[in-house]
């Protein structure tokens, strides 16, 4: 998780299959979420 400018960026890793280990996952995705400062306190 990293906070780019006026975004938050996040990094997921999962599978799309049932892994052996929960370590294993092979799916890597990135999202990024726009931070509403607004709307905080």
């Amino acid at each position: 998780m990293d906070i780019d400018g006026d975004e938050l960026v996040i990094q997921a890793r999962s599978c799309d299959e049932r892994p052996p280990f929960a370590h294993h996952g092979k799916l890597i995705t990135f999202h990024r979420v726009r931070i509403l400062r607004a709307s905080t306190y």
